[in-house]
Parts: structure tokens; C-alpha cells; sequence
């Protein structure tokens, strides 16, 4: 099809539609591109007793609106009867309405869509607080928590705290339908951090990965 003469957008969205149409293993395949994701990420430390955002994750939903992440996290600086708690959450919406602030971004995120020629993805990547406020997400809408710890309380020779996490996550935690992020829209994992402590804590170094599946 000879499309030289359509505006910019119109070729854009013809080559997405184009691209949609092929085999389901190039769908499948593209998917997997889609991934933000980051390591040996330092957060600006955490402040006593109140929930912060230390790091994030965004993508733009490309294809299933599923996502598999994943998160860890190693501390050190800690001591006896220190609490700490941690909740992975997600929040979304249209592109380019999500704001972050206070924050840097320290991994890549995908920046096209469907492999097509698409507008700018913003903030799509892996951020950290570069603040003691934390990260501070806005225009975000259905705040989810996809996993919390609860409160753990440090042992009485501890002086370390590791922490894993991965799961599949999407726009719902309820019913045994999936309910997928809504295609074109963006979605951000963040990762809440709650600590009382004593002492001064140190980021031995967290990763952080957002991918969507096919």
C-alpha cells in the first residue's frame, strides 16, 4: 500500500494494524520486548515510620496488558527490634498523564509500540527517589496492592535485611478473570518502603523488572 501521502499518524497507525495482522509468534516475540528494568539501584535512604516510594517501574501496554514482575531488595545498617514493611503496588493511565517527581530514572524501558513508528513513550524506564519524600506519583488511577509484606521486625543479632519478590500482576486483584491493563494506557509498579529504625540504613542494592507477556 502506497502510503506516502497520509499524514504521519495515519502511516502509524497502518503499520501497527499491518503489524497486529502477522503470525502470532512475531506478536509473541514483540511482546517480550517490553520490558523496563533495573539493577544495583540506590534510593535515596528511607525516613523513619513513613511509607515511601523508593522505586518504580513504567511501560506502556503493548499487547496482553499482563505483566510479570519482579523485585528485590538488600539492606543493610540494621539493628535489633527494627520494623520494616514493604508493598509492591501498580497504578495506570493514559499516556503521557502519569507525573513522577522527585525521582531518577536508572533503567531502560521500551519506547515504541508494536515495533510501528508510535509518539514518544514518556517516562516509560526504572526510577529511584532521589529525595527523602520518596518518589511522588500523580495522574495515576486504580491504586492496587499486588503484594505487601507486613510488618517484619529484625531479630536480635540482625543486622541485615534481604527481600524478594516476583509474580504475574494485572489490573485487578479480585475474581478468577484476568482483568488486563487496558492497551495504549501506561502502568507503573512501585515499591513502598516502611521503616522505623535506629540506625542509619544503606541500600546494598535493588533490582526492580517490569515485562509484559505475550
Amino acid at each position: 500500500m502506497d502510503t506516502s501521502f497520509f499524514s504521519p499518524e495515519a502511516k502509524a497507525y497502518i503499520d501497527q494494524e499491518v503489524y497486529r495482522a502477522r503470525a502470532p509468534g512475531a506478536n509473541a516475540q514483540n511482546a517480550q520486548r517490553n520490558r523496563a528494568y533495573g539493577h544495583a539501584l540506590v534510593p535515596t535512604g528511607v525516613t523513619n515510620a513513613t511509607p515511601l516510594i523508593i522505586l518504580a517501574a513504567i511501560l506502556s501496554v503493548r499487547q496482553s496488558g499482563v505483566f510479570q514482575a519482579s523485585v528485590s531488595m538488600g539492606l543493610t545498617g540494621i539493628t535489633a527490634t527494627d520494623s520494616l514493611s514493604i508493598a509492591i503496588g501498580t497504578q495506570t493511565a493514559a499516556l503521557g498523564v502519569m507525573a513522577l517527581a522527585t525521582a531518577t530514572q536508572s533503567g531502560p524501558g521500551a519506547s515504541s509500540t508494536n515495533g510501528s513508528p508510535a509518539p514518544p513513550q514518556p517516562l516509560n524506564g526504572v526510577y529511584v527517589s532521589n529525595a527523602a519524600a520518596g518518589i511522588v506519583v500523580t495522574g495515576g488511577t486504580n491504586a492496587l496492592i499486588q503484594f505487601a509484606t507486613g510488618t517484619q521486625v529484625a531479630g536480635t543479632a540482625a543486622t541485615t535485611f534481604d527481600f524478594g519478590w516476583s509474580g504475574i500482576i494485572d489490573n485487578s486483584l479480585a475474581g478468577n478473570a484476568e482483568v488486563p491493563f487496558t492497551r495504549g494506557n501506561q502502568v507503573i509498579l512501585t515499591v513502598t518502603l516502611t521503616a522505623t529504625h535506629s540506625a542509619t540504613i544503606v541500600y546494598a542494592g535493588s533490582t526492580v523488572s517490569l515485562l509484559e507477556l505475550a
